[in-house]
């Protein structure tokens, strides 16, 4: 059985002696990795805190477009040119072109028209525009220059009754 009592030499006992060498080992090993890590507020070689990229974000660079809808009257129609004059109606502008339509009459130029538009045609004048993503600046002058017109349609009046033709007759047949 071995010797378990205290060493003559040193004044401690066996078992305290075998532990020291493992303790050692122990510390020789966490002390290279404490000294490659890196300390806080360190991203590699740029010195940027972590999670803070160099490159500039890209979400604002696509802007989406959406339509939008211009009802009026034609004062004038210029085929050879393809360009309307609209009067614009005082609840004709949809949400989306509030912003933009701040002239009245209204020039459009390079939309498809419908077959014969006559002064005093009641119209709807489609097309797209720049919607500026939430925290991206667009300049209200980019987004006029982003318009495009698409068509101009002729808008149909509702003059028509209100119940079909058929259960006009059977009403009446009744």
């Amino acid at each position: 059985m071995p010797n378990l009592l205290r060493a003559d030499a040193l004044g401690v006992n066996v078992k305290t002696l075998k532990n020291i060498p493992a303790i050692a080992c122990v510390a020789a090993l966490a002390v290279p990795a404490g000294v490659a890590a890196k300390g806080p507020g360190t991203h590699g070689k740029s010195g940027l805190p972590h999670g803070k990229s160099q490159t500039k974000s890209k979400r604002c660079k696509h802007t989406p477009r959406v339509g939008f809808n211009i009802k009026g009257t034609v004062l004038t129609y210029d085929a050879t040119a393809n360009s309307f004059t609209i009067d614009v109606a005082d609840n004709g502008v949809s949400r989306h072109a509030k912003g933009f339509v701040t002239d009245d009459p209204l020039t459009v130029t390079g939309a498809n028209a419908y077959d014969n538009p006559q002064p005093g045609d009641k119209v709807v004048v489609h097309g797209k525009i720049d919607k500026p993503k939430k925290k991206c600046t667009e300049s209200d002058s980019a987004r006029a220059d982003s318009a495009k017109f698409t068509r101009v349609t002729k808008q149909y009046t509702t003059d028509q009754p209100e119940q079909p033709e058929q259960q006009q007759t059977a009403a009446s047949a009744a």
